[in-house]
């Protein structure tokens, strides 16, 4: 049997795509996204999606949880809440240390205040771990967390936290990929490209660059427009050869970084990119990592440096063309 080479594979599936948009429609496609999604920022702070946190109460009960939340058009919320017991003060529950169970939970949600209460309505319980419970639960601002009381059978004082798993609550988006999904067309493939931006100094910090990077979309993707990236922001991105895509971008502002999650339109979905800016080696750094199992990964990994150098060299450009204008005296 004859050898196929897998660069001939890859060429074979490359011309066997849809082309990639000439100029004009490309034009027209950047010009569409313009006043259809392009730097929106959908709306995060709603209970909707899921959640991973703990529940405790002063008896000294300890229970892990993730809750998996609706709201409908009407504001009324249902879903299941999947418990697992931390710990118990009583001695003949220690054997249900480590066991499941599952609350199915009703309610209403408000968008003005973000509040949600919330109520069990019947459970699948065999072990007897959990009682129905209410809930007062207050999404934060950003979207990103929630905390509330719960009526700990009338007084109110079980805690509740959590922070959400589904960035943004966007059911697109894919957050963990398997490695062990090895395929040659379709699989995992991870990557890590490091650009110095300038050496350490009182004008080049961790902090300036991330305040610099964030200001322009351009710095943190393949984009053809300006403007700040928030959490949540839709962005449109063209992908050599491949062409167009929408991805979901994170701010976390705490680790400088800006986690891009590819959207279903993405020729690459699922996967992620995480953009960090870091001190190493009495230099600042951005890092950009990649993961996911989309289609063709190698060629993803062999794109990717040229890639997120070209986008690193740009920023790297004008942040220093700024510093040195800012110390400019003539």
């Amino acid at each position: 049997m004859k050898r196929i080479s897998f660069g001939l594979i890859m060429l074979n599936l490359l011309l066997s795509m849809p082309a990639v948009p000439s100029t004009q429609t490309k034009t027209q496609s950047i010009e569409r996204f313009a006043s259809d999604k392009i730097g929106q920022t959908v709306s995060n702070s709603t209970v909707a999606g899921i959640w991973d946190g703990e529940w405790s109460n002063p008896e000294g009960y300890l229970f892990k949880f993730q809750a998996r939340l609706t709201v409908n058009s009407g504001n009324n919320v249902s879903g299941a809440i999947t418990w697992k017991l931390l710990a118990s003060p009583r001695s003949n529950e220690q054997s249900k240390v480590g066991l499941s169970a599952i609350e199915y939970v009703g309610g209403t949600y408000n968008s003005e205040n973000r509040l949600a209460n919330i109520s069990g309505q019947s459970k699948d319980d065999p072990r007897n771990i959990i009682s129905l419970d209410e809930y007062k639960i207050v999404v934060a601002e950003d979207g990103q967390s929630i905390t509330g009381k719960t009526a700990n059978h009338g007084n109110w004082q079980g805690m509740i936290s959590g922070k959400r798993v589904d960035p943004c609550g966007d059911e697109e988006i894919q957050t963990n990929y398997d490695p062990s999904n090895n395929g040659i067309v379709s699989g995992y493939h991870h990557y890590e490209v490091k650009t110095i931006i300038c050496s350490l100094s009182d004008d080049c910090t961790v902090d300036k660059v991330f305040k610099f990077m964030e200001s322009n979309a351009k710095y943190i993707a393949p984009v053809e427009y300006s403007k700040p990236v928030k959490t949540c922001m839709l962005s449109t991105v063209n992908i050599p050869v491949l062409g167009e895509g929408t991805i979901l971008s994170v701010v976390d502002e705490n680790s400088h970084s800006v986690t891009n999650f590819t959207k279903k339109d993405h020729p690459l979905h699922p996967g992620k990119v995480v953009r960090s800016v870091v001190e190493e080696n009495k230099s600042v750094i951005v890092k950009t990592v990649g993961d996911g199992t989309g289609w063709f990964p190698s060629l993803n990994k062999s794109m990717a440096t040229d890639l997120w150098r070209n986008i690193d060299n740009q920023l790297k450009d004008h942040f220093n063309s700024k510093v040195k204008e800012q110390n400019y005296k003539p």
